[in-house]
This record gives structure tokens, sequence and C-alpha cells, in this order.
């Protein structure tokens, strides 16, 4: 469980804060919009869109729980926790899939370009839940 002030510093935490997050995709939502495209979703076409969206999942790996939730959020791979009561939802398919997952999870946004990936942390595991390929199509900015 992670608890934290409003400033983004840990006041409490279960995860290993020195050991690199593992990524999972196996609460990821089964939408091909959101979750894992199929080989003909348009992302495919925009190579660097891509690109930012595959680096920033892999630089998931390469951080701490620390790290990833003190990141910026205006920063590439920068973090954003989430209230998914409270948050500006364009697509409530995807506010009620979190709220299956556990409505009590701490959610974090974290930021691939003009793409965003969802997920919540656990046993030192970051479980993307969904991803935004285009602006504006899962929460308003």
């Amino acid at each position: 469980m992670i608890l934290e002030k409003e400033n983004k510093n840990l006041s409490s935490i279960k995860e290993s804060t020195d050991s690199k997050l593992n990524i999972s995709f196996i609460k990821t939502i089964d939408d091909k919009d959101f979750g894992i495209p199929n080989t003909t979703h348009d992302i495919f076409q925009d190579k660097i869109k891509l690109t930012k969206l595959l680096k920033t999942i892999l630089s998931i790996k390469e951080k701490t729980v620390d790290s990833l939730i003190n990141s910026r959020k205006n920063s590439e791979a920068g973090t954003e926790k989430i209230n998914i009561d409270t948050f500006n939802w364009c697509n409530h398919k995807i506010k009620n899939y979190l709220s299956k997952c556990g409505s009590s999870k701490k959610y974090f946004v974290v930021r691939a370009g003009d793409s965003r990936v969802l997920g919540y942390i656990e046993n030192n595991i970051f479980y993307i839940v969904c991803i935004e390929y285009t602006l504006n199509t899962i929460y308003k900015h």
C-alpha cells in the first residue's frame, strides 16, 4: 500500500523502495482502443508515438517506486496520482474498470508523449490497466 502527502513525498510505503519495478499486463483492460492494441490499431501508423509509449513503459522497469512516484508529472514518464472518483473522465468504461480492479488502489497516470499509461503499484509491480493512445479519450487534460 502506498500512502503519500500532497507534495508527493512518501509518508508510508510497504513496497521495496530500493528495488526496481516489474511490469505486468495481466490487469490490462480487454479493449482494443485502451488495452493491448491489435495489429491494425492506428498506433502502429505513428512510429514516433509508438516509440515514446514503448520507451515510457520500459523506463518504468528502470525506476524504483520512490523515483516513479516522485517524478515531475510534466516530464517524460512523469507521474500523477489520480482519484478515480473525482477524476475528469471522458470514458466511464475505464472508470468502471478501474473500480472493478479495486477502488482502494492508488492509481497513477504515467506520461508518454501525447499518450498516457494508467496503472497501479502492488508488490513492487506496476500493473498497466489501460493506455490512452490519443489525448482526451480517457480523461480530459
